[in-house]
């Protein structure tokens, strides 16, 4: 359910928020400690970053095997170090095509 800016919410907690107050996201948010939510943030960028970089390099090099298992495939940053390490930066702008 959508709240109107400070209005209250609907749900046990009755906080005044602008978003939408799911149920189950309550329970969750008190039950992981502050310093392991930040952990695992860090982790989920550090990821999303990894991939990011290992994805632009896999299809700037046209490695077609690689593409599909960095985009699909959740490894906490395993793969995409692995592909980044085997596979060095080349300059492909400047070779003849």
């Amino acid at each position: 359910m959508k709240v109107e800016e400070g209005a209250d919410c609907a749900c046990v907690c009755h906080h005044r928020a602008p978003f939408i107050c799911l149920p189950f996201t309550h329970s969750l948010s008190r039950s992981i400690p502050s310093g392991l939510r930040t952990a695992i943030g860090v982790v989920a960028f550090a990821d999303l970053a990894l991939k990011v970089v290992a994805l632009r390099r896999a299809l700037k090099r046209e490695d077609k095997g690689w593409v599909l298992p960095l985009a699909v495939l959740n490894t906490l940053g395993i793969l995409p170090t692995i592909y980044l390490s085997t596979h060095p930066r080349t300059n492909l702008d400047n070779e003849p095509k």
